[in-house]
């Protein structure tokens, strides 16, 4: 299913482990950003994983299609879940690296 984008919300730095850092207050390495949009399917906020830029990666019209559940590093117990993450490149990459890391 594809799902229009319809609106940009917010942009959330994070670090190499997916935890979110505050840009004003640290210095800690900021590796990835969690984009997050509203879509034609209301009530749906959807998100989209990336490099860190500080800009969105799509724009208001685009039609995308998500996968419903990531877990960002399955290595560790606590890793954060992402939900409705629009399914691209960079996050398939993201998912084929994380099966590739030694457990």
């Amino acid at each position: 299913m594809k799902y229009k984008i319809t609106g940009q919300i917010s942009i959330t730095a994070c670090n190499t482990c997916m935890i979110p850092v505050d840009l004003a207050r640290t210095s800690e390495y900021v590796e990835y950003q969690i984009e997050m949009y509203r879509t034609d399917k209301y009530p749906w906020e959807i998100g989209a994983l990336n490099k860190y830029n500080g800009k969105f990666s799509y724009s208001v019209g685009e039609q995308v299609g998500i996968i419903g559940l990531i877990v960002a590093d399955p290595r560790y117990t606590n890793s954060p879940t992402f939900k409705n993450m629009i399914d691209d490149k960079f996050l398939q990459n993201y998912i084929n690296n994380q099966r590739r890391q030694p457990r």
